[in-house]
C-alpha cells in the first residue's frame, strides 16, 4: 500500500468528524459508491476499491488529485496548492481529504 505523509497536528484535528457511511466518487463519468474504512483519505478509499483516480505527489502540492465536493464535506490534512477561491468553489485535494459527513459525493473532472 502507498504510504501517505502525515501533516502537522492542528486544532482542526482535535474535533473528530462524523464517520462517513457513503462516499460517492464520480470518476471518468462513472458513479462508484464506497464505504471508507477508518481515517482513510478519498484516494486511499478509492484505491482499496480498485479505482485509480488521478494522483501524483500524494503530498497536497500538485493538485493532480483535485476534485469537487458536490455533497457533504471533506477535511483536508494539507494543502499547498488550492487557492481560497478554489476551496470556496468546493475543490479539495483527494490525496489529503477525508470525508467529514455521513454522505459525501466528489466529482473528478475529466
Amino acid at each position: 500500500m502507498t504510504q501517505f505523509p502525515q501533516a502537522p497536528a492542528s486544532a482542526e484535528d482535535a474535533t473528530k468528524p462524523e464517520p462517513c457511511e457513503r462516499l460517492t466518487v464520480i470518476l471518468r463519468g462513472e458513479r462508484h459508491v464506497l464505504t471508507p474504512a477508518g481515517d482513510e483519505t478519498i484516494v486511499e478509499t478509492a484505491y482499496h476499491a480498485g479505482l485509480r483516480p488521478p494522483v501524483s505527489c500524494l503530498m497536497g502540492s500538485c493538485a493532480t488529485c483535485a476534485a469537487r465536493v458536490t455533497q457533504g464535506s471533506v477535511a483536508m490534512r494539507w494543502n499547498d496548492v488550492l487557492t481560497p477561491d478554489e476551496i470556496a468553489m468546493g475543490f479539495v485535494l483527494t490525496c489529503q481529504g477525508r470525508p467529514s459527513a455521513r454522505a459525501v459525493t466528489i466529482v473528478y473532472d475529466d
